[in-house]
């Protein structure tokens, strides 16, 4: 603190720390009391938002919201939200002490979390099947162990994770097994391996020829003398 410096890191940081901030200092010889300090006036105040993370996808496409509780505690229920006109719909719920409920019909056989385990920590959500109607924002809730795992209860508590997914259309003719392929490193080196082995072969056999006739004239003459 003696150089002045006295930023501060928030790791990890999730919605529930969204707010007002503010810096206070006491000077070297006052009351360096937390009472007495808060009684200052800030230095700096700012204001820290979040914005949702964007995710992209193509119809028939699958979806992957990611989401990760930072401290890794006992997960008690997780649900997965969809933010629909201001109101929460769910999306997915899966508590320690019951199997995944039933989502609803448009959702129904189309979500999975991407690990079974949920006390890793690993919420990430896949969505089958994309379509125009998916467009929205999705939240990620998480109770832990020991507390109240209703639905009720865990839609109060806020997301840690929010995501906006945007399902963006494919050009016509350009399907997305071709748009996969492209990305795929292979396609473009293999290609360009033939090629140069192609130039190998070549530039050997103008290798051997100019040695062949180079001595082809001295071969002739032994055969003629002997």
């Amino acid at each position: 603190m003696w150089n002045g410096q006295l930023s501060l890191y928030i790791v990890e940081a999730t919605f529930a720390e969204i707010g007002t901030y503010e810096c206070h200092v006491a000077q070297t010889g006052t009351n360096n009391s937390k009472a007495a300090i808060l009684k200052t006036k800030p230095i700096n105040t700012l204001n820290l938002t979040m914005e949702p993370m964007k995710v992209f996808a193509a119809p028939g496409e699958i979806a992957i919201l990611p989401c990760e509780v930072p401290n890794k505690e006992s997960i008690g229920a997780v649900m997965w939200t969809r933010s629909v006109l201001n109101l929460e719909k769910e999306l997915f719920y899966q508590s320690n002490a019951s199997d995944p409920s039933t989502q609803p019909p448009h959702y129904a056989n189309r979500v999975r979390l991407m690990y079974t385990d949920m006390q890793k920590g690993k919420l990430t959500l896949f969505l089958y099947g994309t379509t125009f109607d998916d467009d929205g924002t999705y939240e990620c809730h998480v109770t832990q162990v020991g507390t109240n795992n209703s639905k009720a209860a865990i839609l109060k508590t806020t997301p840690i994770k929010s995501i906006k997914l945007t399902i963006v259309p494919v050009p016509e003719g350009f399907e997305i097994d071709q748009r996969l392929e492209a990305c795929d490193p292979a396609t473009f080196f293999q290609p360009l391996v033939f090629a140069m082995g192609a130039t190998v072969v070549i530039i050997g056999i103008l290798k051997y020829c100019v040695c062949w006739h180079k001595a082809a004239p001295c071969i002739a003459k032994l055969l003629i003398k002997e």
